[in-house]
């Protein structure tokens, strides 16, 4: 960037409120609506009814098609409860599952345990002097 000489220097704005935050002025702008054209629309504002309270306890509620009514929370959540237990698979992974034989899936019979022994050897004695191996 180029220094600044003496004919580029920085305009002054006409009218700077002097250490005034710049949010401040936001309340004098007026976007779409002239002072007349706001007094009409608080003019044709409707009060609020305050007739709404309901002591009888029930709600009211807005009919329409999308409108669910629970009458039984316990049985919905069984429901719900019920559904999820049920598994379901998708028909690729079910071929993938069945692919797999039966004997690998089966568990392992009991007293058919192969072990693997030998003798132990001593890390440190020689094997000729050894009293575990010679006995």
């Amino acid at each position: 960037m180029p220094p600044l000489t003496q004919d580029r220097l920085k305009r002054h704005a006409d009218s700077d409120p002097e250490g005034e935050p710049p949010v401040k002025k936001f309340g004098l702008l007026q976007l779409g609506l002239s002072p007349r054209s706001s007094a009409a629309v608080q003019d044709t504002r409707k009060p609020i009814p305050q007739d709404y309270s309901i002591n009888d306890g029930s709600m009211l509620l807005d009919d329409t098609k999308h409108t669910t009514y629970i009458y039984n929370i316990e049985q919905e959540l069984a429901d719900i409860e019920e559904h999820e237990k049920q598994i379901s698979f998708i028909p690729e992974i079910e071929k993938a599952l069945n692919a797999i034989p039966k004997s690998v899936l089966k568990e392992p019979e009991t007293d058919k345990e192969l072990i693997l022994y030998r003798i132990p050897r001593s890390l440190t004695v020689p094997e000729d002097k050894d009293a575990v191996i010679n006995k």
